[in-house]
């Protein structure tokens, strides 16, 4: 059961991670290019 805890942290963690560099990337987009840049996912 620990094991699979951990995965489970990791993955999450994981799409966090993804999450927030979204939302950054646009932000710059906008900020640099004065639009939102398309992202490939």
């Amino acid at each position: 059961m620990g094991a699979a805890k951990v995965l489970y942290a990791i993955l999450v963690t994981t799409l966090l991670l993804f999450w927030l560099n979204q939302n950054s990337i646009s932000l710059y987009c906008q900020q640099k290019y004065h639009q939102s840049c398309e992202l490939p996912w």
